[in-house]
């Protein structure tokens, strides 16, 4: 049927009905059936609801072929239930958020600037430009550990805490790549 047909149909439909704010869906579907021509349900309701008329027990059609243990239909099902954000509350958890971010950026700064520090006061002892008591006033592991044992603990802890600085350095990098991404 042509929109404006449709249209003319509708309105009519909707005289008829005068003051009347509510309309059963067996009388939407005689209204249907007498109307010439193809019109949906969707489009009658659509247009009733437009105009502050309810449209009582409209019947909910139950799939059949949809398991009600199907991972997608659960998804969809669950989905639906959340209640979404207003444009309010939306902006003020995408400035959290933001905020959020702005620290964890300075946080992971300022743990990678300690970490060069620690590394290059670590070349300090692994050079003997620095003594190990005087790096380390507390024994680590073995009390009676020489100098020379301490001094190759800390190296190897000194080696260990550059690897994880590197991998801390990518972590970083990607991550302001992503951030400045989404901004653009």
């Amino acid at each position: 049927m042509e929109e404006q047909r449709k249209y003319e149909v509708l309105e009519h439909y909707l005289d008829e009905l005068g003051d009347k704010k509510s309309v059963t869906f067996s009388e939407l579907e005689d209204f249907i059936d007498n109307v010439d021509g193809e019109i949906s349900p969707e489009d009658v309701i659509d247009f009733l609801s437009a105009n502050g008329v309810t449209v009582i027990g409209i019947q909910k059609t139950e799939h059949k072929h949809v398991r009600k243990d199907d991972p997608l239909w659960l998804y969809i099902k669950e989905v639906g239930r959340v209640n979404i954000l207003g444009k309010e509350k939306e902006l003020e958890f995408a400035a959290k958020m933001d905020e959020i971010l702005r620290e964890i950026r300075s946080i992971i700064t300022m743990n990678t600037m300690f970490i060069r520090h620690l590394i290059e006061v670590g070349k300090f002892v692994e050079s003997r430009e620095m003594p190990v008591d005087e790096f380390i006033k507390v024994t680590l592991g073995d009390p009676q550990a020489t100098t020379d044992e301490r001094r190759q603990q800390i190296v190897a802890t000194l080696n260990r805490i550059d690897e994880k600085q590197r991998e801390i350095r990518g972590y970083v990098l990607r991550f302001c790549a992503k951030g400045k991404q989404t901004k653009t």
